[in-house]
């Protein structure tokens, strides 16, 4: 879901004064968040993961470095998407920081051990309660 709000909040819309190639890059990665989110519904997959959590992590990069870093074509870039900055940036942290969560637990979440019973060791049985 944050995938999805992410990729939308960052389709540009406004094209003054934004170079082309900025533009074609920022939609890209957009479009890529709304497949990310799709794909990830139907199978959390180890590579989709991981490019879900870079994703969003490159868009709230570039909104948090938009005004300290001269890069060319950033400031105007970060101002051309569909949601204003200040919420284009929150939504593409929370993007990526639900996705490392799921990533987490994906790489996590099979590594119970199995509890067997020692051999030649007998487990008891209780009586049923009525």
């Amino acid at each position: 879901m944050t995938l999805a709000l992410c990729g939308v909040a960052h389709v540009p819309v406004h094209r003054q004064g934004v170079p082309v190639g900025a533009l074609a890059t920022a939609l890209a990665l957009s479009g890529l968040c709304l497949l990310l989110a799709l794909a990830l519904l139907r199978r959390p997959a180890l590579p989709l993961l991981v490019t879900g959590v870079l994703v969003p992590a490159v868009f709230a990069g570039a909104q948090m470095s938009a005004g300290r870093v001269d890069v060319v074509g950033l400031l105007p870039l970060t101002e051309a998407t569909l949601a204003p900055p200040w919420i284009a940036g929150p939504v593409a942290t929370a993007a990526a920081v639900t996705v490392m969560v799921a990533l987490l637990a994906h790489l996590l979440g099979d590594r119970r051990p199995a509890r067997a019973p020692a051999p030649g060791r007998k487990t008891a049985v209780l009586p049923a309660r009525d």
